[in-house]
Order: structure tokens, then C-alpha cells, then sequence
């Protein structure tokens, strides 16, 4: 069981008429709603903040200022993409494999990048 910040730096202005605080904002998500708030109450963050309640998209806003400090807390930085696929496993019912989605996502990047030489000939077999 983990809890991930992603890298989304989503820019937006919250508050109210009173109070506005504009930041870029990352996502704080978690593999169970249990484990997202006990980290959140270790940072300090009101329970109410947590958005989508129950849903496989439950998430706490974090400004971009305090990304840095919420990974030394223990968050394991994710990217965008990977909290997408997190959010999908959990509405599939799946467990969210981190690890398994980052091999395959590296195995794609090796295929895409491997270089084929190409000869307008046939190559003999080795040894002629």
C-alpha cells in the first residue's frame, strides 16, 4: 500500500472572496481511502479537503509549494499519466501495480528507441 503525489501542475485560483490562493496543484492519491487520510492527517490537511470521496478518483489538492515536503513525508512521486492509470485500476477493482506499469512503460520506450539496420541485400549466414 502507497500514497503518490503526481506531476500534474494544474494551475487554478482557489478561496473565497475573501482569501484567494492561485498555485499550480498536484494530486495526492492513495491505494485505499484509509491509508490517503491517516497520510493526510499527518500533513496536517482537514479531512474535508479530500475531493471525490469513495470514488476510484478520491483525491487532496497540494500547491506545488508544498510537493517538495508532502515526498519527504513518503509520497512516491508518480507522473500524470501513472495517477491516470491508478484511477483506472481502481475503477476496474485492480490493484494499482506501480512497478509493473513502469517495466512496461520502459520496455515500450526500448522497442521505440532500438535502432534496426536495414540492408538492401540479403545478409549471408555467418560463416560464409
Amino acid at each position: 500500500m502507497s500514497v503518490y503525489i503526481d506531476d500534474a501542475f494544474i494551475d487554478a485560483t482557489v478561496g473565497g472572496a475573501d482569501r484567494r490562493f492561485r498555485s499550480r496543484w498536484c494530486h495526492l492519491v492513495a491505494d485505499s481511502t484509509a491509508e490517503l487520510l491517516q497520510f493526510a492527517a499527518r500533513l496536517g490537511l482537514d479531512e474535508r479537503w479530500l475531493q471525490r470521496r469513495g470514488e476510484p478518483g478520491e483525491h487532496f489538492d497540494i500547491p506545488e509549494p508544498r510537493r517538495e515536503s508532502v515526498v519527504g513525508a513518503g509520497a512516491v512521486e508518480i507522473s500524470w499519466r501513472e495517477s491516470v492509470a491508478l484511477v483506472r485500476a481502481h475503477r476496474a477493482g485492480e490493484t494499482f501495480d506501480l512497478a509493473g506499469l513502469r517495466a512496461l512503460d520502459q520496455s515500450a520506450s526500448d522497442s521505440a528507441n532500438a535502432t534496426t539496420v536495414r540492408t538492401p541485400w540479403p545478409v549471408p549466414p555467418a560463416g560464409v
